[in-house]
């Protein structure tokens, strides 16, 4: 699966990006070009963009910024941005939407003029599943490019391992965001995992009459299945179990499944089963969302339980371990992105202009896709306000936290950086159909 949806022509690319372009000009909030040096750079903030609806919140607004006069001609030079994503080891395969898209990105960023006239480069680093490995790469890219700018990240286990450093060392990261911290250098392009659970069990409790399963009573019986911290972020702590036992939840099943794919789920089931559990929370993720389903149908005992888990969880390589995908209907996605489905979102209009092949049934593209966006417009932000030469780890930063309400492409999803947000809100519930990809938003 990895190798088809990687796999494309270099003449199908240069489609995308000439329909890229073209849309661009119509949707994007950089979409405005005027002359500048030798060329036709995109002005980015000069179309005032509308307010968006997305879930039921509205979002702020683009705001016209720089005029032609003060846009720099950066034509010839080359702004690097290092990507640390793991490649290597038995999660990677998760990863391959999101290094697509990043991939994606920086092509048609390029195609379209790059930042000012500067070339994008984009620099993937395999951090191969290893905090070793991952400190040892940010060690070389430090060591070669200096401390650049503003430095992306694709999976919770690199962010993991390297956020001490990045947060010491003052560098900015667009990252997952499961190890965000206020006020930190972390910009998460997701909600926490407590966020995820703690919006998923209010929205639960808002409509427990409707998604009870069979022969429940009124209370909700939980079960909480989590990966090591280290990679899934942290799920629980003291005061966000007491925030739930004040809203009347009762835990009643607690484990940590190693990630690993020979994890013994079917005793785990048996437990929660005994403990008389009828809602399964997981912060696991690909092969280890998709072994806990693949059990519960295979045990007939998929209908006892409302199961749910956060967005990023649906991602290429939980195709790869689902034995039906009869097995996932009725999962429940908290997610702060839009989805496929929504063809007349500006943002997903995009990520589809950007190349993704038909079929892809995975969240990873449209973060990172946004996350390129976004790392765009800080990087365009900062050189206006500090110019190239000057461009630092600071200045983009505080770029970053300038952002309040800021819809990324259009409205794939809305930032808010601002007063030490690390983390986006916006969140809302997705239920999965029968057939691959097929998500409604929950009513």
């Amino acid at each position: 699966m990895q190798n088809d949806l990687i796999s494309r022509s270099a003449f199908a690319r240069f489609l995308v990006w000439v329909a890229f372009i073209l849309f661009l000009s119509a949707c994007s909030p950089l979409a405005a070009t005027q002359p500048v040096g030798n060329g036709s750079l995109p002005l980015p903030g000069q179309t005032v963009l509308p307010i968006i609806e997305t879930a039921g919140v509205a979002t702020g607004t683009a705001t016209a910024s720089p005029t032609p006069e003060n846009i720099p001609d950066l034509s010839g030079e080359t702004i690097s941005v290092p990507a640390l994503c793991d490649q290597s080891s038995i999660l990677a395969s998760g990863n391959a939407g999101r290094v697509m898209a990043l991939e994606d990105a920086a092509d048609t960023i390029n195609a379209n003029g790059g930042i000012f006239g500067a070339e994008v480069d984009l620099q993937v680093i395999d951090t191969k599943g290893s905090p070793d490995e991952a400190r040892q790469a940010l060690a070389r890219t430090i060591r070669e490019l200096g401390e650049g700018p503003l430095i992306l990240i694709c999976d919770p286990h690199t962010e993991a391992a390297l956020r001490e450093t990045l947060n010491e060392q003052e560098i900015p990261v667009l990252g997952p965001g499961d190890f965000a911290e206020r006020s930190g250098f972390v910009f998460g392009v997701d909600a926490t995992p407590q966020q995820h659970l703690g919006f998923f069990i209010e929205d639960l409790i808002a409509n427990w009459n409707e998604r009870k399963p069979a022969g429940a009573g009124n209370e909700i019986r939980l079960a909480l299945i989590s990966w090591p911290p280290e990679f899934s972020g942290p799920l629980t702590s003291e005061e966000f179990l007491t925030d739930l036992a004040d809203l009347g939840i009762q835990i009643v099943y607690q484990a940590e499944l190693p990630a690993e794919l020979n994890a013994n789920v079917f005793d785990l089931i048996y437990s929660l089963r005994d403990a008389n559990a009828n809602v399964i929370y997981t912060n696991t993720r690909g092969f280890g969302l998709a072994a806990l389903l693949n059990a519960l149908q295979q045990l007939g005992l998929r209908q006892r339980y409302v199961v749910g888990a956060p967005a990023p969880a649906y991602d290429t390589q939980f195709f790869e371990y689902l034995v039906d995908p009869v097995n996932a209907e009725g999962l429940y996605l908290t997610s702060t992105w839009a989805w496929w489905s929504e063809a007349e979102n500006p943002g997903i209009q995009l990520a589809g202009e950007l190349g993704a092949g038909e079929g892809m049934n995975d969240w990873g593209y449209i973060q990172m896709a946004g996350a390129a966006a976004l790392a765009q417009h800080a990087l365009e932000d900062a050189i206006l306000e500090v110019g190239h030469a000057a461009l630092s780890p600071e200045a983009v930063t505080g770029a970053l936290t300038s952002l309040e309400d800021y819809p990324v492409m259009s409205g794939v999803f809305i930032v808010d950086y601002s007063g030490g947000n690390r983390s986006l809100d916006g969140l809302h519930t997705w239920v999965v159909g029968a057939a691959p990809g097929e998500i409604e938003v929950s009513e």
